[in-house]
């Protein structure tokens, strides 16, 4: 099945082959590429098709779920809400903050400040949709969060 290319994919392609002739030759004398991994040849199959799907995706994102990444970023960047701060969150904090801000987003303000988990000094509330994003990023470190802690209970 043909697909459309994105304009940089083709360069990108061209280099990948490019690598694979350089592995091809990497055995004659006086070439200039240095080793690269044997294994390179049986995996371009699966590098093309990678980069193809991560140019595929690239596309589909949508303007909301930069947001969220970014927020989510950020929070660890500038904040400092790293993922090992966050494992020290365990009795559902992460999650009730974000359902605080998603409901504050739905114009339920009054009865949220009575649940916000943290000091008040951290509830910022903002626009509908600056309070769904940070409630988006808090729910996906939340995710993120649960998914350690069983990668933990499975792998001790």
């Amino acid at each position: 099945m043909e697909t459309k290319q994105a304009g940089w994919e083709p360069e990108l392609l061209d280099w990948v082959a490019a690598c694979q002739s350089a592995y091809h030759i990497e055995n004659t004398p006086g070439h200039r590429f240095g080793s690269l991994p044997g294994v390179l040849e049986a995996n371009r199959a699966d590098i093309v098709e990678y980069v193809r799907d991560l140019i595929a995706s690239a596309g589909t994102e949508t303007n909301a779920a930069r947001d969220v990444l970014a927020e989510r970023r950020r929070q660890i960047e500038v904040e400092g809400w790293t993922p090992e701060h966050d494992d020290e969150h365990g009795a559902g904090e992460m999650a009730a903050a974000a359902a605080c801000y998603a409901l504050n987003a739905a114009g339920c303000g009054c009865e949220v400040a009575r649940n916000w988990p943290w000091d008040g000094s951290w509830w910022k509330p903002s626009t509908a949709r600056r309070d769904l994003v940070k409630a988006a990023a808090l729910i996906l470190a939340e995710i993120e969060r649960l998914d350690r802690a069983a990668d933990d209970h499975q792998h001790p």
